[in-house]
């Protein structure tokens, strides 16, 4: 069998991947040689699946990208579950009142080193594609018993 590169593939190839095995029941050696990866690559993708599937169904499915562990990984979880719960509520979340709950959770955890910077914002949106856009309309609209309640 021919060696092939460790090339770093976008989510979207790395989910082909998950499909062709899952889906269609190619064995491994079919999946290597039809992808052109190597054989620890495949493996590789198999032991990040959950995380491969997440981020495709978070919409980062053409990023090409090694994902990587960051050193703040609690910190990020935690704010990630925060912002899910805030946008299920339609309340709006500015770049400021992310940093500023980023920075709160990292004080309760202990972690003095953490500065919820521009750097970690824009590290944070880009891994979970958010974007921050004005919200129009009714559809967008928040009862203020939910502000109330939530802050």
């Amino acid at each position: 069998m021919a060696m092939h590169k460790n090339n770093v593939l976008d989510i979207d190839t790395k989910m082909e991947i998950i499909k062709a095995k899952e889906q269609d029941n190619l064995r491994a050696k079919q999946i290597i040689e039809k992808f052109k990866i190597g054989k620890s690559q495949f493996y590789e993708i198999f032991k990040k699946k959950n995380e491969i599937t997440e981020l495709s169904l978070n919409g980062n499915g053409s990023t090409k990208r090694k994902m990587r562990k960051t050193a703040k990984e609690e910190i990020n979880e935690i704010v990630w579950e925060w912002f899910l719960d805030a946008r299920s509520l339609n309340l709006p979340i500015s770049r400021p009142i992310l940093q500023a709950h980023a920075k709160g959770i990292a004080e309760k955890l202990g972690k003095t080193d953490f500065h919820a910077s521009n750097g970690w914002l824009e590290s944070f949106r880009k891994r979970h594609g958010i974007s921050f856009k004005a919200v129009c309309g009714e559809a967008g609209d928040v009862s203020d018993e939910a502000v109330n309640t939530w802050i």
